[in-house]
């Protein structure tokens, strides 16, 4: 147990961990590994690790089906090609998944499974078991068919392939979260899908096609070969309906009349960014140059609506060098780049749609007479209209809109252009963590707590309405109906709380961040409440507190103690208020809730980062805990 990306973070004792920046929360949808139909397929090396032999097994993974193979696809396979017969397979087609085995490495002496009812465009869980001589399929949880046995040793003798043969039988479509279990047979009645995404459970070989890169979170740790355009993509199966609890107790919020998670950057969730709401918010600079030759202009973006009329994510100049979002015949959320603003006979190149919601690394490129796009490190097929051209000038240039007021509505982060170097020539890996001022850099922002140029120039920035500088990932509530309500919490003799938020205090009225009781007149349990210029922690009753003079406050640390003694009030790593008390802890395993009680007392503001211990934190421990994350909340 304990939160292993931060080992400054106290562990010991904590029975609840809702970390929206951890790299666990920031996977919560899932990702996924696409593959094109087209050539695509992951490869690795020849290993014990899958050979079956007479062994149990459990293979499973998620699968999106972007179109139909005319005869199959192969899903999973130890076959050297696509008319070997040899190991194991997992194929598919419109009608069928199928289980092929060999035990002697050239023919196939059980190649068969049932009919299935596939569709387009959705995830479907997949799994294939042995437990015996038996042989199960599985679709989302459900037992396909009956009376499939094989109980020969499966000879492999090949690397592993993913995603296609080495030749051929290509799957056009996704693959998420592909476990493959050699001595256990997980899956042996119908089940529930999981709904978070896997780990490495005992006898665990393969556990890939899952995370922000494409590698094997198994403790075989197996090197993973893409080829062809196989690439991570940031559709995943899960619903995102949750807020992750990274104690693995399943004690993990649900998210009611949808609080906004505000992402904190694109390197799990950290790294800084701007927010621009769409109706009039961007950053303007004035002479900037990065001449007529080679350039790059690259940002993370995290678009949050579609369809708008070609926002930019950068514009430099009234003739060359745009970069953007293109709602156009060629989609409602392409990326393009262009010499002036899209329109009749202009110059543009746009590439095939990004998903909303989700961090994507962007790169424009000019090399020579060469014009390439890069989403996520990958070159894209690109359709141009018009011919490139033009003169580049020393205009007032723009994050976030055009000179035609056409914006962005999203996250920008960590935007950079270089003049006169084509830094990306081929496909490559996005940086994983905050850029830097490369040579030739001219600028570079959206990055870290503030809107500045951190790069050689350090141009003035102005701010225009309202775009905001993003530090931490939160939860953000509206103070209407947002709230989140987190599965029984066990009994405790002691109690933590622990907390960062903001609070837009109205003049009135009580309001609660987090709290544990069973009903509407606070008698029992434990949590924070606002009221009447003050935030209040109590224990047992909401009379026996100790409270602090806060009305509305930036990202702040808050610290509820008990123990048995005195109930504490800490805030930003400080002792501020002690109250005297020694009855036993009196609540029942009631919700936790944050952002309201019931429907009521709703939250205005954000909330991040929310931890319950079964002891009181020692000051030297609270402290440990606000120094680890201060620079994630800017304090």
């Amino acid at each position: 147990m304990g939160i292993s990306y931060n080992p400054s973070i106290v562990t010991e004792g904590l029975v609840l961990g809702l970390d929206p920046q951890s790299p666990r929360f920031y996977n919560y949808k899932g990702r996924s590994v696409a593959f094109d139909g087209t050539g695509d397929y992951l490869s690795i090396g020849l290993s014990s690790d899958f050979q079956l032999s007479n062994l149990d097994f459990t293979i499973e993974f998620w699968l999106n089906w972007t179109s139909f193979p005319g005869v199959i696809a192969d899903l999973v396979s130890t076959r050297p090609n696509s008319s070997a017969a040899a190991g194991f397979l997992v194929y598919a087609n419109s009608t069928h998944i199928v289980l092929a085995l060999s035990s002697n490495g050239s023919t196939w002496d059980f190649n068969t499974g049932p009919s299935v009812t596939w569709s387009t465009g959705n995830w479907i869980h997949c799994s294939v078991t042995r437990q015996g001589s038996d042989i199960r399929f599985f679709i989302n949880g459900t037992q396909q068919g009956s009376g499939y046995t094989y109980s020969n040793s499966i000879n492999v003798s090949n690397p592993l392939v993913i995603g296609g043969s080495t030749d051929g039988y290509t799957l056009n479509g996704y693959i998420s979260n592909l476990r493959i279990l050699k001595g256990t047979a997980l899956y042996t009645s119908n089940f529930t899908p999981p709904t978070e995404p896997l780990t490495a459970v005992t006898n665990t070989k393969l556990l890939t096609c899952q995370g922000n890169t494409i590698s094997d979170a198994s403790s075989s740790a197996h090197s993973i070969t893409p080829n062809g355009n196989a690439v991570i993509d940031y559709n995943g199966p899960f619903s995102g309906s949750g807020w992750t609890d990274l104690t693995n107790r399943g004690n993990s919020g649900t998210l009611t009349n949808g609080p906004v998670f505000i992402p904190g950057g694109p390197f799990n969730n950290s790294g800084g960014s701007v927010y621009f709401d769409g109706t009039g918010d961007y950053l303007n600079f004035t002479n900037i140059n990065n001449g007529t030759d080679d350039f790059t202009y690259e940002a993370w973006v995290y678009p949050t609506e579609s369809g708008k009329d070609n926002p930019a994510f950068i514009y430099t100049s009234s003739l060359i060098h745009i970069a953007g979002l293109y709602n156009t015949a060629g989609g409602t959320n392409a990326i393009f780049g262009a010499s002036s603003r899209p329109g009749s006979g202009n110059y543009v190149l746009y590439a095939p749609d990004i998903t909303l919601n989700t961090w994507h690394h962007i790169a424009w490129v000019k090399s020579g007479s060469s014009l390439k796009i890069y989403v996520d490190g990958v070159n894209q097929t690109l359709t141009d209209t018009g011919s490139f051209s033009g003169t580049q000038s020393n205009n007032v240039s723009y994050i976030g809109t055009t000179v035609s007021n056409e914006y962005f509505e999203g996250y920008i982060s960590n935007a950079r252009v270089i003049g006169g170097t084509a830094l990306y020539t081929a496909n490559f890996t996005p940086p994983t963590g905050p850029l830097e001022a490369v040579d030739d850099t001219v600028l570079l922002t959206c990055q870290g707590g503030a809107i500045t140029d951190n790069g050689p120039n350090s141009h003035a920035i102005t701010v225009n309405n309202d775009a905001e500088a993003i530090t931490a990932s939160a939860f953000e509530f509206d103070g209407t109906d947002d709230r989140v309500a987190v599965s029984s919490i066990p009994l405790m003799s002691q109690v933590t709380v622990e907390w960062w938020g903001t609070s837009d205090y109205p003049t009135s009225g009580y309001r609660v961040p987090v709290i544990a009781t069973s009903g509407g007149s606070w008698t029992d349990g434990f949590g924070f409440y606002q009221y009447d210029g003050y935030v209040s922690w109590f224990v047992n009753t909401y009379t026996k507190y100790a409270r602090i003079s806060a009305t509305s406050f930036g990202f702040t640390h808050w610290v509820g103690t008990y123990d048995l003694n005195n109930i504490k009030l800490y805030r930003n790593g400080s002792l501020v208020n002690t109250n005297a008390y020694t009855n036993a802890m009196n609540h029942s395993s009631s919700t936790l809730q944050i952002a309201s009680q019931g429907s009521s007392y709703l939250w205005d503001g954000k909330i991040s980062n929310v931890k319950i211990y079964n002891k009181a934190l020692t000051e030297d421990e609270v402290k440990r805990n606000f120094s680890a994350l201060r620079g994630r909340y800017g304090i």
